[in-house]
């Protein structure tokens, strides 16, 4: 986790919601289950605040394979993982056969990226897309 907030507060790092954090002075590691965040300044909605994906935890050994590329190399344990991400285009999810939880009951999911409204209104009303 601290290698999580240090990410996200170093301002070397390209961070567009860096500012939720700004709050954050200084982040210690107490034992290998907790860590303390020191304030620059009281903040009552800290709590919330640890709920962003902002501060997700990243896999140590993901940024020592990935470096920047990390963002387009996924980890995780959840029931879908990554199988194509075209830019701009669509990202395909498939189902995690390795999920510890129960089986998604759909095997893949294809999100696209359709800019136009009349478009996306059209491909749903045709039956080429489930969702917008």
């Amino acid at each position: 986790m601290k290698l999580t907030f240090d990410r996200a507060l170093n301002p070397k790092m390209r961070v567009p919601l860096r500012f939720l954090i700004t709050m954050i002075k200084e982040v210690t590691v107490v034992d290998d289950y907790t860590i303390q965040l020191k304030l620059k300044f009281l903040y009552a909605p800290m709590a919330p605040t640890l709920s962003l994906y902002l501060v997700a935890p990243i896999s140590p050994a993901a940024i020592e394979k990935y470096a920047e590329a990390v963002r387009r190399n996924p980890v995780g344990t959840g029931p879908y993982k990554l199988a194509e991400w075209v830019a701009g285009d669509r990202i395909v999810l498939v189902r995690n056969e390795n999920y510890y939880g129960p089986r998604p009951t759909v095997a893949k999911l294809t999100y696209m990226i359709v800019p136009e409204t009349a478009t996306r209104e059209a491909m749903l009303r045709t039956g080429q897309i489930d969702i917008c």
